[in-house]
């Protein structure tokens, strides 16, 4: 927001049959561009237009069995929208307006779950608006011990195990 704060969804998911924190996506319609289909969602899903575009890349979620492709926009000089266009009538959305500290904090605790594409496009935000941190250290969650190293030791550490199952970076 123009405050500074990061709009997020808490979003119930059927595949998952859970709520998950994710940034505002949807699937792209029949000649739609994906800036084009980002701009309807963000307006569908949060109640707010943007300004300001910038694309952050990318992100390939699972190329050992899909071809999907997701496309990371950040959006800049929001606006709230008096009239909400309708959006997709089975979509069960809590909108957030959280501090980047309380984001990263969440991404840390994992005591809410959020999608890869949501950390993609926080630390892809991160480094381009250079929101960065004096002391990364790195922390892998393994399925059950728990590493924490610094950046010297990173590559000794990765190699440890290859059941990584999430990886944070916190300040």
């Amino acid at each position: 927001t123009n405050e500074g704060k990061i709009i997020i969804l808490r979003q119930y998911r059927f595949a998952v049959s859970r709520y998950l924190l994710e940034f505002p996506a949807g699937t792209l319609e029949e000649g739609e561009t994906p800036l084009n289909s980002i701009k309807r969602e963000i307006k569908e899903e949060t109640g707010y237009k943007a300004e300001t575009w910038d694309k952050l890349g990318v992100l390939v979620p699972a190329p050992g069995y899909a071809d999907e492709e997701i496309h990371l926009f950040l959006a800049r000089d929001l606006t709230k929208l008096e009239e909400i266009p309708n959006g997709d009538l089975d979509e069960d959305i809590e909108v957030l307006i959280l501090s980047p500290s309380e984001l990263d904090n969440l991404i840390a605790s994992g005591e809410e779950i959020l999608d890869g594409k949501t950390v993609t496009a926080w630390f892809r935000t991160k480094q381009l608006l250079g929101i960065w941190m004096k002391n990364p250290r790195i922390l892998f969650w393994y399925k059950k011990d728990l590493r924490i190293s610094d950046n010297k030791a990173l590559n000794e550490t990765f190699f440890i195990s290859k059941s990584i199952t999430s990886i944070y970076i916190f300040d």
